[in-house]
């Protein structure tokens, strides 16, 4: 199912690409993307910030798993479990949210040479779809 074409710089990259300041109504809005995993394993119990400073509010989107789905009795998708920690105060507890958000792979038609291309393509584009998804999820939380 192309999942090579989620490897972490992939990831990282589409990050980027996401209009984040839409997806949460903010215009004003910072995005940083990182380039690693957070090191560490407590990132739902985790009452700190991964990054020290910066404004009174404060969020982050943590990426806790990803899965490339190709079964027999289901479809063709990509599936984001992620947490999104709120920190809305510079000493605030954080407030969390997880789930897990779900987008189907179009599977291009398999003519022309360049049909493993178009299939990371849409393997990309519905990871950005699960994650703009959690994004309309976790707006409601």
């Amino acid at each position: 199912m192309y999942a090579e074409a989620l490897g972490t710089p992939q990831q990282a990259s589409l990050l980027s690409q996401v209009d984040w300041q839409k997806q949460s109504s903010d215009p004003n809005l910072r995005v940083v993307v990182h380039l690693s995993t957070t090191g560490t394993d407590d990132d739902r119990t985790r009452t700190t910030r991964l990054v020290a400073g910066g404004g009174a509010c404060y969020r982050e989107l943590i990426i806790t798993s990803l899965v490339v789905e190709s079964a027999a009795m289901s479809s063709q998708s990509v599936r984001v479990m992620a947490i999104r920690k709120r920190f809305d105060g510079a000493d605030a507890v954080s407030v969390n949210f997880s789930s897990m958000a779900m987008a189907n792979v179009p599977i291009p038609e398999k003519t022309g040479p360049d049909f493993d291309d178009r299939m990371r393509a849409a393997v990309q584009g519905a990871f950005q779809a699960a994650i703009v998804k959690f994004m309309k999820i976790q707006n409601n939380h």
